[in-house]
């Protein structure tokens, strides 16, 4: 049966144990606890607050003591912990206990030394540098190499400090057909033919394309080469008929350039 209870002025519980309320209970009016400790033994807390509020009442210029956020029990490890460190003006993590805070990393510019977990993935952006007159380096470590897998367009004049290392294929057997589609495919930059077996045995370049360069050395000691169009490219070389042979066989000993002036067009140097 409800009840209720009406009583003029303040009502004070004072028990010399502790007071249990074993039913649901609700409080319409505020609820201010000015003990040191509130303990909460939910499973899940709902709060309707878009704001929470912590180190409330501080009169100093700033947080006294440093830090205020938040503590997350771990069990048997150290305890995590989001603060704002008043000294140093920035949020910071700890997973050591509090023993040392990390800078929560706001803006790539506050990690100087930043390091990718993942693939790069610039997603349709260009990556620029705003600075007038400023360089973009990258810069590999040791021995190591800055790859370009797919095409490298440059559209402004460029220094090169060091070499520019190109793919080298080396101790090439011409084929043996003397046909187009017989012919050794090249795929590197530059090509050491070894083995010729008889004159007009071929090699065939990769297809055109706008300012590839193409080195063909014949290192057979008495035997003649031919340089093919790709099969099925239907490119040209010096302006002849597609997929028409070269119509200077290389000789044995000698060398030429091959330089795709578009995506159909090459011609020797």
């Amino acid at each position: 049966m409800a009840r209720t209870q009406r009583i003029a002025g303040n009502l004070t519980l004072d028990p010399s144990g502790s007071l249990i309320v074993s039913a649901d209970t609700e409080i319409t009016g505020n609820l201010t606890v000015v003990g040191t400790t509130t303990t909460i033994t939910t499973v899940n807390t709902a709060l309707q607050d878009r704001v929470i509020v912590l180190n409330n009442g501080e009169a100093g210029a700033g947080v006294t003591g440093r830090y205020s956020g938040i503590e997350v029990e771990r069990g048997s490890v150290n305890n995590a912990f989001l603060v704002f460190d008043e000294t140093d003006d920035d949020f910071k993590i700890s997973i050591d206990g509090g023993g040392s805070y990390s800078q929560l990393m706001l803006n790539v510019v506050e990690d100087t030394t930043p390091q990718l977990g993942g693939d790069l993935d610039i997603n349709g952006k260009n990556i620029v540098s705003t600075s007038t007159n400023q360089d973009i380096q990258l810069i590999p470590s040791g021995t190591g190499r800055v790859t370009v897998s797919g095409s490298l367009i440059v559209s402004v004049n460029t220094q090169i400090a060091g070499h520019l290392d190109k793919s080298i294929s080396n101790s090439i057997t011409a084929g043996s057909t003397q046909t187009q589609a017989g012919a050794t495919a090249l795929t590197a930059d530059i090509n050491r033919v070894t083995v010729s077996g008889t004159n007009g045995d071929g090699v065939a370049l990769p297809t055109a394309s706008a300012g590839r360069e193409i080195l063909i050395i014949n290192d057979d000691s008495t035997q003649t080469i031919q340089i093919w169009p790709g099969s099925s490219f239907s490119d040209v070389i010096d302006g002849g008929s597609a997929d028409a042979v070269d119509g200077n066989a290389l000789a044995a000993g000698a060398s030429r350039r091959y330089i795709a002036v578009d995506s159909t067009n090459w011609y020797t140097a």
